[in-house]
């Protein structure tokens, strides 16, 4: 039932958000009333109707609905004044996002309400000219700029860090701010962020504890369903460590509003087994990355990891890269150090020009975007080839000591999209019989290898062509 109202009361929200935007003193027209008053009729008939039917729960969306009923009884006509449709909206403004936070506890978002805020453009631009007035006569120096910068951060992440932790400082600065700031933005988070969240969420409601009683539930359970996420769904451990930190969030939270028992999570975290290491670090020879890519059925994941190992390219640059990103002579990937050129030559020519055949340009070379798919089939490939398993960050490793055996790490680096120094600290990782090849080749023997005996070119001097002059 709650999920039904939930669902219903969305379509409410959507109509009485499009009805406040039209009621934005940057859109308003006095041709405009009549319309909105119809509309406003409108609206409060659909909200009287929700709250007439018999709800067994979801008491906070009711609330809000019978709030609604009141501000509408009292809407303005088309004979008020602007000045009175003004003071209506701003009545109504947050009841709509009380509304969107009773709705999003059930799972149904609804987009927050922006108005048109001149003062906030006015505030951007500002500090626009403000900012090019500092670059052209302030950070002349490098101990300016240093200073200019420390005092920027340590302003900035007191004031984010003093709002999230102290009601009282989020109420003085939004008081300082609030000409500039939207008024969602006193307590809300961006949706992006609580989508990522409730994803986060989702992954534990799908687990083996989902179904457990909250006053059962020990520490070793849920340390039982993080090594369950290692062991057999192939979870990178960075994965399991947010999701714990979300898991710890939740339940601290569900303590404080009463609605979970009191659980000792003190630095819980995904727990290790002695002896085991914790990542696969394993870095393949060419004919394993060979022998892998026979025993991958699907052609959007071979292809992926067949683009990798020729490239050294990040998962995420791989399945990233589109039909236009390759123009015949380089294929241009887009990372986390920026966007860099990879020359584009023989097996490499061939796999571009099969995967870019006949597509359109924004197209996805590999057909793809879930990189964790990529990772699991990439697993699986070493486990049927029985080689050991490795990470699709192996094969830039691999791509990287190659290169190195044939030219100077800052060419590596331009080419991979790193420093020197953190490809020679993090991608430089010799196997065993590297090191026992670099150690004979290697001059290091200390015995009498006998005398060094002339020869009779080097003694008259005829080796250095002195007979000839």
């Amino acid at each position: 039932m709650a999920a039904s109202l939930a669902l219903d009361s969305r379509d409410v929200a959507l109509e009485l958000r499009a009805l406040l935007r039209d009621m934005d003193p940057a859109r308003w027209s006095d041709a405009m009333r009549v319309e909105l008053e119809a509309r406003l009729v409108q609206l409060r008939a659909h909200v009287q109707e929700l709250v007439n039917k018999t709800w067994s729960d979801a008491q906070s969306i009711l609330e809000r609905l019978d709030k609604l009923v009141e501000l509408l009884d009292d809407a303005p006509t088309a004979d008020d004044a602007r000045a009175a449709w003004m003071a209506f909206r701003a009545s109504m403004q947050p009841e709509y996002e009380h509304l969107v936070a009773s709705l999003a506890a059930f799972d149904v978002h609804v987009p927050s309400l922006r108005p048109t805020n001149y003062v906030r453009n006015v505030f951007h631009v500002g500090n626009a000219v403000w900012v090019l007035c500092l670059v052209e006569y302030v950070l002349t120096t490098p101990a300016r700029l240093l200073g200019v910068a420390l005092f920027g951060a340590v302003w900035a992440w007191s004031m984010e860090i003093g709002r999230r932790t102290s009601p009282g400082v989020n109420t003085f600065l939004m008081k300082v701010f609030g000409p500039v700031a939207h008024p969602h933005e006193a307590h809300r988070i961006k949706e992006s962020t609580l989508k990522r969240y409730q994803q986060r969420i989702g992954v534990w409601r799908g687990s083996d504890i989902a179904g457990a009683l909250a006053s059962r539930l020990r520490r070793q359970d849920i340390q039982h369903v993080m090594l369950e996420w290692e062991a057999h769904d192939h979870m990178a451990r960075t994965s399991v460590r947010v999701l714990c930190q979300v898991f710890v969030s939740a339940w601290r939270w569900g303590i404080r509003e009463g609605m979970a028992p009191p659980l000792d999570l003190t630095r819980l975290s995904p727990p290790r087994k002695p002896g085991e290491y914790v990542y696969r670090s394993y870095t393949p020879t060419r004919d394993e990355v060979a022998s892998v890519l026979r025993h991958i059925p699907a052609e959007s994941h071979r292809s992926a990891v067949h683009l990798m190992a020729l490239t050294g390219a990040r998962i995420g640059e791989a399945l990233a890269a589109t039909v236009g990103d390759y123009d015949g002579v380089v294929l241009k990937l887009k990372g986390k150090t920026g966007p860099r050129e990879f020359p584009v030559t023989g097996e490499l020519r061939k796999l571009l020009e099969r995967l870019s055949d006949g597509r359109q340009p924004d197209e996805r070379l590999c057909r793809m975007r879930d990189g964790r798919r990529v990772n699991h089939a990439l697993i699986r490939a070493c486990e049927a080839a029985e080689i050991e398993e490795f990470t699709p960050h192996a094969l830039r490793r691999r791509v990287v000591m190659d290169l190195l055996k044939i030219t100077d790490p800052a060419t590596v680096g331009k080419l991979t999209g790193h420093s020197p120094q953190i490809l020679l600290r993090d991608y430089v990782r010799p196997s065993a019989d590297d090191l026992r090849n670099v150690v004979a080749r290697a001059p290091l023997s200390i015995e009498d290898r006998g005398k060094v005996v002339q020869l009779l070119a080097q003694s008259t001097g005829t080796l250095s062509g002195d007979d000839d002059e």
